[in-house]
């Protein structure tokens, strides 16, 4: 009678075990790159910048503050409303490629490469300077200005649409976001020190939670100069000049730097 008993409980056991075992593994094939880029992108569309920094490797801001600072704002912007995983390409075992098409409430629609990889054995999206210099953004829609207003009158004085200052030995981003009515602008350059004469480049950026989409920029060579203005002109293809922002990035050495932009 005991050899029975023990029998019975050794066939429970081992069934218990089995379907541990099948849970766990279902578990961990949940895990998986594709799943990274579907949760990241609805954490955007809910609005939780919380989750969707959690699932990205964001090299553009020393801190994941500022970068929660950041999607919050372009949340509170311009709302990702919807996306679609258009393909996966497998790069290795620990990096894959997807190309995303994201489109947000205003209408505005980009296609993105996206780069996962394994990072201590979590799947995260890689946003680094080499992707970004290295993605092709293609803009499918340029959206519509919420609460769409008359552009109105404008005269040829000079206005300020935006002022940055800092330092820089990579690049850093203005703090301010700005639209333009036109593409012709002028980049004033108060004052900008360095030990190298590799120069500078200040570029007119959208920044998104996903890419930088370039719009313009200007290379100013040199070390220190003061005072001095030079012509930045905008991508003419593009219909939508709202939230813009300044990314000033190092040739070469530190560089401290104040500047505005106008038109």
């Amino acid at each position: 009678m005991m050899k029975r008993i023990l029998g019975i409980v050794l066939v429970i056991t081992m069934i218990l075990g089995t379907n541990l075992v099948y849970a766990n593994s279902s578990s961990a094939i949940l895990n998986t790159a594709e799943d990274t880029v579907i949760n990241s992108y609805n954490a955007l569309i809910t609005g939780d910048v919380e989750k969707y920094a959690s699932l990205v490797e964001d090299e553009r801001f020393p801190t994941e503050a500022e970068s929660i600072s950041l999607y919050k704002e372009n949340h509170d912007m311009d709302p990702l409303k919807d996306f679609k995983i258009l393909s996966e390409t497998e790069i290795n075992s620990n990096t894959k490629k997807f190309q995303v098409e994201l489109t947000h409430s205003s209408g505005y629609t980009i296609q993105i490469p996206t780069t996962v990889q394994k990072v201590e054995d979590n799947w995260k999206i890689i946003i680094s300077s080499d992707s970004l210099d290295s993605n092709v953004v293609t803009e499918i829609n340029p959206g519509v200005e919420k609460g769409d207003t008359e552009d109105g009158e404008y005269t040829t004085q000079e206005i300020i649409l935006t002022s940055f200052n800092g330092t820089v030995s990579h690049y850093v981003y203005g703090k301010y976001s700005f639209s333009t009515p036109t593409t012709a602008l002028i980049l004033g350059i108060h004052e900008q020190k360095g030990i190298y004469t590799h120069g500078v480049r200040y570029e007119v950026v959208k920044v998104t939670n996903e890419a930088d989409v370039l719009y313009g920029y200007r290379n100013v060579p040199g070390g220190n100069i003061t005072n001095t203005k030079y012509a930045l002109s905008l991508g003419t293809h593009f219909q939508n000049y709202i939230g813009l922002r300044m990314k000033i990035l190092s040739n070469g050495g530190t560089y401290t730097f104040r500047g505005s932009l106008e038109y």
